[in-house]
């Protein structure tokens, strides 16, 4: 998952080895639309270096780029200063397809299935978003969010999950943005079952928070001081007082194709030094000790990345979001990346708790993710599909098998 938290800015800025245990990684992308911003924070975000590192212990700490005193020098400086700089780690991700034999990408999996046949290795925008609006029709029916799984209840109990997981990860805090210790309003974009806007409130009774969706809200429980709206963000914005927000929580959108527009609307909503945050999951498994090798479970997640560059996107899609921050004018941009353990595979109260529900998570997702991309990409059957996926489920909470995908 890669998530940012950005400032909104009003000029130019510059710019594992063989261990059993995964490397920390956890991607937040925060950031301010002003380079004045206050440097009082809430209680969420006082310990957000802490909060960062929150994933699997004894690894490295999670890695941050950006975001301090670099961000004043051109772009040509902060590259040179990065480089010569042994403390700063540079987190890079590499296509399946280039992965030396170390790592446990099978890519003789990915060749041995048929993909369909396709004129052009290109994939254009149009077509893309063609595709993905085909998918909906077919898969998502009644409703869908953004992405390629249906909006149900299922799903809604799944993001429920994905919120405790969080929740543990950055160490109990909802944000690792450095808001205002008393922001006054707070927007929620793709709110779900309304549980981060909920707790968001009772922590700050007097900010005004707003929770915005694709689908109407149901909550459990209500707050006088929380609302909600059925909206699609990818829209234009009407909200009443709008350019007021002091802080834009953004989570699990998926791979949008308006992302650039989503992201000028909040950069035109958020008040001057005010902060966005987007957290995504990067959803590729990685395995220290090369667990993984020759399994259904890394065979699926090679296919399920070979399905979406078929589709014209990339399980690798939260990575396009910090160049487009920066381009809209957003300061202060800065990355955590955290690892969440896919099983109780590993030792402690906390990575067994967050390994469960990780497992809980997969299981939950797996097929309605599949299901769309290996039919419609790769050319396989419903049925081919289902007969795989037993072998998969079989293997996700196998604790002999120790992996971890990005937050």
């Amino acid at each position: 998952m890669s998530s940012a938290a950005m400032d909104k800015g009003h000029h130019d800025s510059g710019g594992g080895g063989g261990s059993s245990r995964p490397p920390a990684m956890s991607t937040t992308l925060t950031a301010s639309s002003s380079s004045n911003y206050s440097s009082s924070v809430s209680g969420d975000s006082q310990h957000q270096s802490g909060a960062a590192s929150g994933g699997i212990p004894g690894t490295p700490s999670s890695r941050r780029s950006g975001g301090w005193d670099r961000q004043t020098l051109s772009p040509a400086a902060a590259a040179r200063a990065r480089a010569e700089d042994p403390t700063e780690e540079q987190v890079v991700f590499q296509p399946i397809s280039v992965l030396d034999e170390s790592s446990d990408s099978s890519d003789e999996y990915v060749s041995s299935y048929r993909p369909l046949e396709r004129s052009s290795t290109r994939v254009t925008a149009s077509r893309s978003k063609r595709f993905f609006q085909n998918l909906v029709k077919k898969f998502n029916k009644p409703s869908v969010r953004y992405g390629l799984v249906p909006n149900s209840q299922q799903e809604t109990d799944r993001n429920t999950i994905q919120h405790t997981i969080m929740i543990d990860i950055f160490r109990g805090q909802l944000h690792l943005s450095p808001i205002t210790s008393k922001p006054k309003r707070v927007l929620d974009v793709g709110t779900g079952p309304g549980t981060w806007a909920l707790e968001f409130a009772q922590k700050h009774p007097s900010c005004s928070v707003l929770g915005v969706d694709i689908e109407p809200v149901h909550p459990l429980y209500t707050r006088s001081n929380c609302t909600f709206l059925t909206k699609d963000v990818t829209h234009e914005w009407d909200f009443t007082d709008g350019g007021n927000f002091d802080f834009i929580h953004v989570r699990q959108l998926g791979d949008i194709q308006e992302k650039r527009n989503l992201i000028q609307r909040c950069f035109d909503n958020l008040k001057p030094g005010g902060w966005v945050e987007f957290t995504e999951w990067i959803a590729i498994l990685q395995s220290p000790n090369h667990s993984l090798r020759g399994t259904a479970f890394r065979k699926w997640n090679d296919l399920l990345e070979q399905g979406m560059r078929q589709c014209g996107t990339t399980l690798y899609y939260p990575d396009k979001l910090k160049p487009l921050l920066q381009e809209t004018g957003f300061e202060h941009i800065i990355e955590t990346r955290n690892g969440a353990t896919t099983n109780a595979c590993y030792p402690g109260k906390k990575l067994q708790r967050i390994g469960h529900l990780m497992t809980q998570n997969w299981l939950l997702i797996l097929e309605p993710l599949s299901m769309p991309v290996f039919t419609q990409a790769l050319g396989w059957t419903p049925e081919e599909v289902k007969t795989f996926l037993v072998d998969v489920r079989k293997e996700i909470g196998n604790t002999q098998y120790h992996s971890f995908m990005t937050l």
